[in-house]
């Protein structure tokens, strides 16, 4: 692979450029189509329309799902927010519907895994110091990782802007060449550029535009901390109370992949700090679009000064598998992963305090365990294992699901294939079948293969969620990952008439509750096919690989 297209910003013409690009994405398609082409003849058909495979898909109904949905997103349940009494229900009510699922036990005491957490909340200020003029923005949020508590004060910290914060070996770009970053505040735009879009599998923001992997970014190259110029207009009163009044860490500590601090400015904010820099937000997009950007030193000191108070308890993932049936191959596992968390009772908005998380992500449990039930009924178990998790803090940085990793039931290197799952679209008609990682392991060949069984086709991710849930922690450790849902549209229903409705009861706030017309029939799609998935490759005499370098090929 081409490691440096930074000759994309050189003096030879667009010509080179264009040929270069096409030659990279020629590349990329030839080791996809090798690569798919090799797991595909190991994995053999994959067979929805069998008779047999069908009888072994009927517990996956929308019964089902439906009872796990209203079980979880009960106002009983309080908005599930782990280290409060609406945890101690859920993940009572998980560990019974885990064993009526079938499900052994994944440790001597039962289905819980502990989770040490620590809520960290932190109020604060942030100055700069430009050319002696001090410039204060109050809008902003002030996220840290702390596990002691107490005052941090940052004095006089340089500040480097490096464009979108992305390092993307598979496309060759680097936002952080020859610059050294450590011990000072990177400051980074949100999204990514739009080359990489470009370059990308579909046209869509690839999972580098996501926050978590440009904070990572970020730490690895030795930053404090990171100041990302948000695109939001401002901050809502439901994100500031969630994200800087009670931000939740692992008590282990996130040293390892987080920076130690994250200042969030919101587009108002982000302006101001550009202009008083002699800049511009246009500008500095425009700088960092280019391939050839260069990172540079912003002549600006930052004055941060924070209040934390961090407050230990003990979370928990609850988890459960399914014993292979092959003596040596039951030693490796696929994994299916989606979190129970919410946000609790937070504040009150038009009258409802109860953050119920219908969608995000009662649906995504209620589809897992219906999967699991199936496996379960199964007259011969697949060949390698599977385990199931129902991971805590999900909305705090995946924190259950990098908490597995630390200590897995089966060893990472044994962990086959991580099958991500999350919100859904209960709207009935199942039209496509998206993979926010699309291009990048050998599965793309398989759900290609479901998504033409099922009529529909099979598309390259809208957006950059493939970071966005608990695969990413399991693919950041380098095992091969997925995060495919099925898109759908109402039988009955208009477009503006489901619009409507997710606009009403949008995610991580009160109204992501049940509605009466939604239709689970494409869920009950989408569940089927992931089933599918696990089955397949967990029956394979090969194992699922990456298909182009990228970062998670280095571990």
């Amino acid at each position: 692979m081409v490691s440096n297209i930074s000759l994309f910003g050189c003096p030879f013409g667009c010509a080179v450029k264009t040929h270069f690009m096409r030659l990279i994405l020629l590349v990329f398609v030839i080791l996809l189509s090798c690569q798919n082409r090799l797991f595909s003849q190991q994995t053999g058909s994959v067979g929805l329309t069998d008779p047999s495979m069908t009888r072994t898909l009927n517990p996956i109904d929308t019964q089902s799902i439906w009872k796990i949905i209203r079980g979880l997103a009960h106002d009983s349940m309080m908005g599930r927010r782990p280290g409060t009494p609406g945890e101690v229900k859920t993940i009572h009510y998980l560990s019974r519907v885990f064993k009526e699922a079938g499900l052994t036990p994944a440790y001597p005491d039962g289905y819980l895994q502990p989770v040490g957490l620590i809520n960290a909340s932190a109020t604060g200020t942030i100055n700069f110091t430009i050319q002696d003029n001090s410039l204060n923005i109050p809008d902003s949020l002030l996220l840290i990782r702390s596990l002691r508590g107490g005052d941090v004060d940052f004095k006089n910290k340089e500040l480097v802007f490096a464009g979108y914060g992305v390092t993307a070996p598979e496309f060759g770009w680097d936002d952080y060449k020859g610059i050294d970053v450590k011990g000072k505040m990177v400051v980074i735009l949100d999204g990514e550029p739009r080359q990489l879009q470009k370059r990308g599998f579909g046209g869509a923001l690839t999972y580098h535009s996501f926050y978590l992997v440009k904070d990572e970014i970020a730490k690895r190259h030795g930053a404090a901390g990171i100041i990302l110029l948000m695109d939001i207009k401002e901050f809502s009163p439901s994100l500031k109370w969630w994200q800087q009044k009670d931000f939740t860490t692992l008590a282990a500590g996130l040293g390892e992949f987080q920076t130690h601090l994250t200042v969030r400015l919101s587009q108002k904010a982000a302006d101001q700090f550009a202009v008083a820099n002699h800049a511009t937000m246009e500008a500095w997009k425009r700088q960092a679009d280019d391939s050839s950007f260069n990172p540079f030193s912003i002549p600006a000191l930052a004055q941060i000064a924070v209040h934390t108070q961090a407050t230990p308890f003990t979370s928990h993932n609850v988890v459960g598998f399914i014993r292979g049936s092959d003596p040596v191959l039951r030693n490796e596992c696929i994994v299916y992963s989606t979190h129970w968390d919410g946000y609790g009772i937070g504040p009150t908005i038009r009258g409802d305090s109860i953050y119920n998380a219908a969608k995000d992500n009662a649906g995504g449990i209620a589809e897992m365990l219906t999967i699991a039930h199936a496996m379960h009924t199964m007259s011969k178990a697949p060949r390698r294992s599977i385990v199931f998790i129902a991971s805590t803090a999900e909305e705090s940085g995946k924190l259950g699901a990098e908490a597995y990793t630390r200590s897995p039931l089966f060893p990472l290197n044994k962990t086959v294939l991580a099958i991500g799952m999350d919100i859904f679209s209960p709207w009935g008609h199942s039209v496509g079948l998206y993979n926010a990682g699309y291009g990048y392991t050998s599965v793309d060949t398989l759900l290609g293969q479901l998504a033409r069984e099922k009529g529909v086709p099979y598309k390259a991710p809208r957006n950059s969620q493939f970071a966005a849930s608990d695969q990413y922690m399991f693919a950041r450790r380098g095992v091969p990952a997925i995060f495919a849902t099925m898109d759908s549209e109402s039988y009955s229903l208009s477009k503006n008439a489901i619009d409507s409705i997710e606009n009403v009861s949008r995610v991580h706030s009160p109204f992501d509750e049940i509605f009466t017309v939604w239709d689970l029939r494409s869920v009950v799609d989408e569940a089927k096919v992931m089933f599918q998935i696990g089955v397949t490759v967990a029956n394979a005499s090969g194992r699922p690989s990456w298909v182009v370098r990228n970062e998670f090929t280095k571990k």
